[in-house]
């Protein structure tokens, strides 16, 4: 396999990978923010971000592969969540 390659099923490989380990950690906080103290809004992050994590795994083998194949909405729904995670910046008040 030339680096090229090599680089380019790294970057889709991270580019897939991490969406269900971000979206555990995100929703794990976010879930957890109303219902524990805010002591303990870490340890549920954490373990959503374990849950991501093992979700990947457990489910995503062989993803790289599967890449070129996928429909152009999956595409489109990875671009969409990634905008999403990114708009969720906290406002200063001196803006």
């Amino acid at each position: 396999m030339n680096f090229l390659r090599k680089i380019e099923n790294a970057v889709i490989g991270l580019a897939l990978g991490a969406v269900p380990v971000i979206s555990g950690f995100l929703a794990a906080w976010w879930i957890s923010l109303p219902l524990v103290p805010e002591s303990r809004i870490y340890q549920f992050a954490l373990a959503g971000l374990v849950l991501g994590i093992l979700v990947d795994v457990l489910f995503l083998r062989g993803g790289v592969q599967r890449a070129y194949s996928l429909k152009p909405w999956v595409w489109r729904t990875v671009c969409v969540f990634y905008r999403g995670c990114c708009d969720f910046r906290s406002e200063s008040p001196g803006r």
